[in-house]
């Protein structure tokens, strides 16, 4: 899937930072680039595919309560940087385009600029996000016997859209005119290149057989994510087979 097939002038430009830390500021969480740690700038439009998959296996983890949601929380800000859950927070003052850095006045490392060292996301909101697409995603595979009553019916009330997280669209001067989409945010782009594998006939975005996790395989026959599962898979079918025969 190239994001680029739909506008021909697609900003993906974004921000990560090499490392990340747990912070706790007045008794609230926060994921938040490391002291020591460095901005590293990179096309976050370039691998929606993998995107959407580490996504939806972290959101897996959150719903499962899993006691190292936190770390992976950590390497997928270390792999893609800030999802942009909270909105971004500028100042005028800047006039280079960075984000301001909030944090000298006492401020929770929410009100800074997305790109600034001294940003952080709350832990507990980030999490909540990707178990929601996660949620969504076992819906859409028909898996609804993992979800309570309550939860789906508020996720039939809640809708995946893109618009309310920094959907920016502008048109340019010449002939012909271009379409170009700014994403604000890292969870735009998510959310984008997850309604468009979801939506995809081919159904590239898939739940393997044997160990559960989400992948993505545009091969209609594919049912496993790796050789090791399709292996392991198999094994357990023999074995199951030869305990029946006894």
């Amino acid at each position: 899937m190239e994001l680029k097939n739909m506008f021909s002038n697609l900003n993906g430009n974004w921000v990560r930072w090499s490392d990340y830390r747990i912070s706790d500021n007045h008794s609230v969480k926060y994921i938040m680039p490391s002291e020591t740690a460095t901005a590293l700038p990179y096309s976050c439009t370039s691998a929606p595919e993998q995107m959407v998959v580490d996504a939806l296996n972290l959101g897996k983890l959150v719903f499962e309560q899993k006691e190292d949601k936190d770390e992976v929380c950590l390497s997928f800000a270390r792999k893609y940087g800030p999802l942009g859950v909270t909105s971004p927070v500028k100042s005028f003052l800047l006039r280079d385009g960075r984000d301001a850095d909030n944090s000298a006045g006492g401020a929770a490392p929410v009100y800074s600029g997305i790109f600034a060292k001294a940003y952080g996301e709350p832990l507990e909101r980030y999490q909540d996000t990707l178990s929601i697409l996660y949620m969504h995603f076992l819906m859409v595979k028909g898996q609804t016997d993992k979800l309570s009553q309550k939860e789906q019916e508020q996720l039939r009330r809640q809708e995946l859209t893109p618009e309310a997280c920094g959907m920016n669209y502008r048109l340019t001067f010449g002939s012909p005119s271009q379409l170009v989409w700014e994403p604000e945010n890292l969870l735009a782009v998510l959310k984008l290149s997850y309604a468009l594998l979801i939506t995809d006939p081919a159904s590239p975005l898939k739940i393997c057989k044997s160990c559960g996790q989400a992948y993505y395989n545009p091969n209609s026959r594919s049912e496993f994510c790796s050789v090791k599962c399709r292996n392991y898979y198999n094994i357990q079918v023999f074995r199951g087979r030869q305990r029946e025969q006894k």
